[in-house]
């Protein structure tokens, strides 16, 4: 019986040694060979990387690409200092960026003579993925319009928008994307179109995923994906550039509406219309006014019956009537603000700064603090003066300022737009409360409102005047 054991043995040894060592790996020492390397260990080759890992048993090394040393594109790796064309794109090179391999995007005759233009692109192993960068150029460039254009629209400065002969996708589109995209094409902002606005895009997309700030020089700037894309021919990206305009107001943040030249019409106009046209012109918030308040409007109205929730980015994306019924004495028209407080210990008290200029604080009361608190989302305010909160700039917003506390912008008070104030007669306010979504309670003054001041946000539109 125990001859019988060790002949046992004996065939079991012979059958693994028949199974040869690359199938059963020894016991004492599972690595991988040529090179040796235990479980875990990584080696690497031009653009290649390898992994010693455990395959039921044997142990091999497993094959991926290296974004370690190369750029990766379309599933290949490129090693740095490689120029790549794919999929009959624009030309990318892979360089060296702090110490990473970075692709770059290769665009002739972006930046002034003697200079190139490049994007740096940071890569993952599995997408393309563009991180907040600054471009080559010293100072912005003039983009001549084989490289960035608008096409499809009705005028010069709207369309769905094309770099390089491609199209952007709509994805993450937004009004910093097109105002910065607007100001490439020499115009001073715009605001965004979305879903092929102008007409179907081809599907050879140059970038998608744009995320901009609204900062920067141009799009090249801004975190985007290259190439790689999941849009379809619906899916394009577009702007209108310069296309918002206000009229007959005292100072540039007031006036009634214009889209393209032509008015909006007041009927259903509110506050959350009026937000989303100066978000639009790049304000925080606004408050609407009706009746032609800065003045009578031609016909041609370009909408009616606006109805915004006040989420959107564009008066476009709202409920609105192409066709209208109105008068030149119905233009819908807005008080827009960027309200801010600088200089206090906490943030409901401070200076007072609209649109980025200090208010004087001649004739200035709690009511006017109040107001101005109302502007701040909160629900009252005690006025401060002398520049409390330390030394503002000499030029001001506004001066004179005499509200009865009721409205809802100092804009809708009396001002005068120019001032004999200097840095030490700055306004402040501390507020109190936060202010009600539920304005109907308000005790509203009828006659300022059928006069179209001033437009209360309610629930129900059907409740404005």
């Amino acid at each position: 019986m125990k001859f019988l054991w060790v002949c046992i043995v004996c065939v079991v040894a012979l059958m693994h040694f028949s199974a040869g060592e690359d199938d059963i790996p020894s016991m004492k020492a599972r690595k991988c060979r040529n090179p040796k390397g235990a479980i875990g260990d990584i080696h690497y080759k031009p653009c290649k990387q390898f992994t010693c890992i455990n395959n039921k048993g044997k142990m091999k090394w497993k094959k991926s690409l290296s974004s370690n040393e190369c750029c990766l594109v379309d599933g290949d790796a490129f090693p740095v200092g490689s120029v790549i064309m794919t999929n009959n794109t624009v030309p990318l090179t892979c360089e060296r960026v702090g110490g990473h391999p970075s692709l770059r995007i290769i665009l002739d005759n972006m930046c002034p003579t003697g200079s190139q233009s490049t994007l740096n692109i940071e890569t993952t192993m599995t997408t393309m993925s563009s991180s907040t960068t600054t471009a080559s150029c010293e100072t912005p460039p003039t983009y001549p319009s084989t490289q960035i254009e608008l096409r499809g629209g009705s005028v010069s400065n709207e369309g769905n928008l094309f770099l390089v002969g491609k199209p952007v996708c709509d994805d993450y589109w937004d009004n910093n994307a097109a105002d910065v995209a607007c100001r490439m094409l020499g115009y001073s902002s715009g605001f965004r179109t979305m879903t092929s606005t102008f007409g179907s895009v081809p599907t050879d997309f140059i970038m998608d995923d744009v995320r901009c700030d609204g900062s920067e020089d141009t799009l090249l700037q801004c975190s985007y994906r290259l190439i790689d894309h999941n849009c379809g021919s619906g899916e394009g990206a577009g702007m209108m550039c310069d296309a918002i305009t206000l009229s007959g107001g005292t100072v540039p943040s007031v006036g009634n509406l214009y889209l393209n030249g032509s008015p909006v019409c007041d009927d259903s106009w509110d506050n959350n219309d009026a937000a989303v046209a100066c978000q639009m012109l790049g304000y925080s918030s606004g408050v609407s006014t009706g009746g032609s308040t800065y003045g009578s409007v031609p016909t041609d109205f370009i909408m009616d019956d606006v109805n915004c929730t006040g989420s959107e980015q564009t008066l476009f994306e709202c409920n609105y009537n192409p066709s209208h019924n109105c008068g030149s004495t119905e233009g819908a028209g807005v008080m827009c603000a960027t309200p801010e407080l600088r200089g206090g210990s906490s943030s409901n008290e401070g200076n007072l700064f609209i649109n980025g200029a200090p208010v004087c604080d001649d004739g200035w009361d709690n009511n006017d603090a109040t107001v101005a608190c109302r502007m701040l989302g909160y629900s009252s305010g005690t006025a401060t003066s002398v520049s409390t909160y330390g030394s503002v700039p000499s030029v001001f917003m506004m001066d004179d300022v005499d509200c009865g506390g009721s409205e809802e912008s100092l804009f809708a008070c009396p001002f005068n737009p120019t001032h004999n104030c200097r840095s030490h007669e700055g306004a402040g306010v501390v507020c109190q409360g936060t202010m009600s979504k539920n304005l109907q309670d308000m005790d509203l003054d009828e006659e300022d409102k059928e006069a179209g001041k001033l437009t209360f946000i309610n629930e129900s539109k059907d409740m404005n005047p």
